[in-house]
């Protein structure tokens, strides 16, 4: 990963699924996670369930604070969030 050879101290990357952002008015952004939030419910494709944008924010405060190392993909963000 080319971002790892710049030498920063601490990387985290953050890999949310499909985000659930208050007021937007992006159509193919509230089909998508209808779509997946169908699926979900019916137990498929739990991994890339929406997420809201506040359990990010919330998740890259944690490892900012706690240290990170590598890359965070959606069940560890959820993880993360719950500690």
């Amino acid at each position: 990963m080319a971002v790892a050879q710049l030498g920063f101290k601490q990387l985290c990357i953050v890999r949310p699924p499909s985000l659930i952002r208050k007021g937007t008015d992006r159509l193919n952004e509230k089909i998508a996670n209808a779509v997946l939030s169908f699926f979900n419910a019916l137990g498929l494709f739990k991994q890339q369930r929406p997420m809201p944008t506040h359990i990010v924010a919330q998740c890259m405060v944690a490892v900012a604070k706690n240290g990170c190392v590598g890359i965070l993909e959606p069940a560890e963000i959820w993880a993360e969030r719950d500690k």
